[in-house]
């Protein structure tokens, strides 16, 4: 299984499962009266179902995803948001499964960091609204929670870079070897110039003409020249093409 659908389906199985539990708490809610709560739970729950989505569109392109940073923002920033505004004993431990989610689907700096934004401020509004001991129990849990979790992370991130390095270098020399050579020519076989748009002038195509001095090269406009025909044999073969052309080389 690649990287790429790695993530594809740990994002989309962590983003079904807290839609799963958010949409459950937001009919238990409802059916208690709690109508502020049932709505912020029925937003939550509509946000991670759209993670999902987002993740079933951009399957192909996991590992550069910037939409789910703007999901999981807006989703600690809904919890913030609960907390200011709302009476509500034992909102706090929304924040739980939020924490889990960041690290699971950002990166870890990111993941790290958007969880902090939420603690901070939250451990802040625990202090001044709840009794003392309480607020400590509850943002001590939530900090523990959060170090575990990085921890996890990170422990897989460094066994997997781990993997990745004994798969492509040699024990012994620590030279790449050939799986590196193979993987990293698939690469540049697989990119053309002609699929990418760039930045102001969209599509584009390139023919290159290449040449090297032999022994009997003494003049540069003759390597300008040979090089020069090597272009125009590339761009009569077609867009993104390459055509080489040697230097003779003398016998003495």
């Amino acid at each position: 299984m690649t990287e790429t659908r790695l993530r594809t389906w740990t994002h989309a199985f962590g983003y079904g499962i807290a839609c799963l539990f958010i949409f459950t708490l937001a009919m238990q809610n409802l059916r208690y009266g709690f109508y502020e709560l049932f709505y912020l739970a029925s937003g939550m729950a509509v946000l991670t179902l759209a993670g999902a989505i987002y993740t079933i569109i951009c399957r192909r392109h996991q590992l550069s995803a910037p939409g789910h940073l703007v999901i999981l923002s807006g989703l600690n920033s809904g919890m913030l948001a609960a907390l200011l505004n709302m009476d509500a004993p034992g909102i706090s431990h929304w924040a739980m499964p939020l924490l889990v989610l960041n690290l699971l689907i950002l990166p870890l700096r990111q993941g790290v960091g958007l969880s902090l934004l939420l603690l901070v401020p939250m451990s802040i509004i625990l202090f001044l609204e709840q009794a003392p001991a309480e607020a400590i129990a509850i943002t001590a849990g939530l900090f523990i929670l959060l170090a575990v979790a990085a921890l996890y992370i990170w422990h897989y991130d460094h066994m997997a870079q781990s993997a990745e390095d004994l798969a492509i270098t040699d024990p012994v020399t620590g030279a790449h070897n050939a799986r590196f050579l193979d993987e990293t020519l698939q690469k540049e076989i697989s990119r053309t110039i002609a699929e990418h748009h760039w930045p102001v002038v969209g599509k584009a195509t390139v023919s290159l003409g290449c040449t090297t001095r032999g022994s009997g090269d003494t003049r540069t406009d003759t390597l300008r020249k040979r090089a020069h025909q090597a272009m125009e044999e590339a761009r009569r073969r077609g867009t993104d093409s390459v055509w080489f052309s040697p230097g003779e080389t003398i016998e003495t």
